[in-house]
């Protein structure tokens, strides 16, 4: 297993660390996301939540939870990791595999949830639920300033110059 490989840890095994890193007083910040295919963004996205804390990691959502529509993912979740877990800036990776990162946020509690602008402009059903839940045990949310850039876009871009 090469260290890359490495920064991919089992929910359970992440939440028993989380503890540990909490008790050295290590400020954690959580994205999450599905991360179809990694782009410039994303590696804005995790290089502005990193300079907030001391850990980073990101909760990509497994393949059963994916709503993009038909097809999508269009890579499956062990891949999504795996390119997440590549970026310098994030230091572990966790699979989800439930709707959304509730119950997560709710066992590790971090310092710092990190979502893109996109969600302050428009707030979904599960973000205001996690947002209410990390402002009630006193943590904080904050909107990186993201990149235009897209994955859905992307994959449009990449159909149309295909099918013409």
């Amino acid at each position: 297993m090469n260290n890359i490989q490495k920064k991919i840890v089992a929910k359970d095994l992440f939440i028993k660390l989380a503890g540990e890193l909490k008790a050295q007083n290590k400020k954690l910040v959580q994205c999450d996301g599905v991360f179809d295919l990694v782009h410039p963004g994303h590696i804005h996205y995790f290089a502005q939540a990193k300079e907030l804390g001391d850990i980073l990691y990101v909760v990509v959502v497994s393949d059963a939870f994916v709503q993009k529509g038909n097809g999508r993912p269009f890579f499956d979740q062990n891949t999504r990791a795996l390119w997440v877990a590549g970026i310098g800036s994030v230091d572990f990776v966790v699979i989800n595999d439930d709707y959304g990162p509730y119950k997560i946020i709710e066992t590790v509690k971090p310092d710092l949830l990190v979502k893109g602008n996109s969600y302050q402009k428009r707030a979904t059903d599960g973000f205001l639920k996690d947002r209410a839940l990390v402002e009630s045990y006193g943590g904080k949310v904050f909107f990186s300033d993201e990149l235009d850039i897209h994955s859905t876009n992307i994959f449009e871009k990449i159909a149309k110059n295909f099918n013409g």
